[in-house]
């Protein structure tokens, strides 16, 4: 009986779970955390490019959600609104420490040979690691596009932005980053 009601709670909505966990569900509570938690971390880590103060942004992340569980409106998606907690964290954080240089894993998901995956895997980390050296804001806005595979508007809530300002902080990201592997792999030759 337990397991079925444990695999019950692992397929609940996120919004369930957050109506549970505002009624005190420590469970329900714990569900969204180990479901969100690798997405945050990653997200933090691409930024911060420190594992250790990555981490700790993601712990005050998550306590930020649950001080303010209560103040989550059904009406959006709890992801959009845990990633905005994420992002003003983030921001928090490098206004009162300057980033260190670190290393993304990389995103390659082909597998055409193991040379095309080897090229693949190493201009994904050149990406990111670009995308790193972008403003807090761009980089959010490219995280939460590409990787959270958030639209527009979800990205303007959680970014607590306009639509239009989306587009065009992805439109200069993109444009950043064109320019900065253009200018990579015109070194490489």
């Amino acid at each position: 009986m337990r397991r079925i009601e444990n695999r019950a709670v692992q397929n609940t909505a996120d919004e369930t779970l957050v109506e549970q966990a505002k009624l005190g569900c420590k469970e329900s509570f714990e569900r969204l955390v180990r479901r969100y938690y690798q997405n945050v971390l990653g997200f933090i880590a691409g930024k911060l490019r420190d594992s250790g103060e990555a981490e700790d942004v993601v712990q005050d992340t998550f306590l930020n959600v649950y001080k303010n569980i209560d103040s989550f409106d059904s009406n959006y998606k709890f992801k959009t609104w845990l990633f905005c907690i994420a992002h003003n964290c983030m921001v928090s954080h490098l206004r009162k420490k300057k980033p260190m240089p670190m290393e993304l894993p990389d995103s390659a998901c082909c597998q055409v040979s193991h040379e095309q995956a080897a090229e693949d895997a190493e201009q994904a980390q050149l990406l990111w690691a670009a995308a790193g050296d972008l403003v807090p804001e761009q980089f959010t806005a490219v995280w939460l596009r590409y990787n959270q595979q958030m639209n527009i508007k979800e990205i303007a809530r959680a970014m607590g932005r306009t639509s239009v300002n989306v587009r065009v902080l992805l439109h200069r990201a993109r444009n950043i980053l064109g320019e900065k592997m253009e200018k990579t792999n015109r070194n490489k030759r």
